[in-house]
Formats: C-alpha cells, structure tokens, sequence
C-alpha cells in the first residue's frame, strides 16, 4: 500500500487472522510488521495481541506483550489494561490480574 500509517489495516488483517484461529500467522504478520519503519502499534494492536495470547494459552508470549504495552507508553489506557487483566485471568493467572486492577488510574 502506498499510504505509510497502515496500522489501521494491519490492525484489521491480525484481528481477522486471530478470528479464525491463525494465531501463528497473526503473531508472524506483527513480527513482520514490527521490522516495519512506517509501523506504529495503537492500542487496538495491543488488545488484539492480548486477546491472541489469553486464546493460545501463550503464558510467557503475555509477558512480552504487557512489556510492550509500557514501552510504548499505553499502561493506563483504560481498554488496553482492561484487555491485559483479562487475558491475565483467561491464563489463570489471577495475581497479575488483580494486580493490574489495583494499579489502573481510571476504572469503567
């Protein structure tokens, strides 16, 4: 595509990779896009890696994403962090859920 912020349509390409179980091909096109200069991940491009790690049961991949969600500056937005509290739970994981909980500025 010749338009340089293409996070929306990537956005959208991983969610529909996501929606019928490609979670391989899901986390290759992030990776790939990631090596991508012109690519910006938004908080929707977190909630979708959230929700792709709490479906493939990916313990240590939720990792590397709440530490990508503090790189890049979006820990107190509301639906990211309510996106990792969730799939901290779906993960069994109820510590760093409850911890993240306590920890949100804003709640809903």
């Amino acid at each position: 595509m010749p338009v340089k912020d293409d996070t929306f349509i990537s956005n959208s390409i991983m969610r529909a990779h996501l929606g019928i179980h490609q979670y391989e091909e899901c986390v290759g096109l992030y990776r790939e896009l990631r090596g991508n200069v012109g690519f910006k991940p938004d908080g929707y491009t977190f909630m979708t890696l959230g929700k792709l790690c709490a479906l493939s049961l990916d313990v240590w991949g939720s990792q590397q994403v709440h530490d990508l969600v503090f790189k890049e500056g979006f820990e107190h937005d509301l639906y990211v962090s309510t996106c990792l509290g969730d799939m901290y739970a779906k993960l069994g994981k109820m510590d760093c859920a409850r911890k993240l909980v306590d920890e949100m500025r804003e709640r809903s």
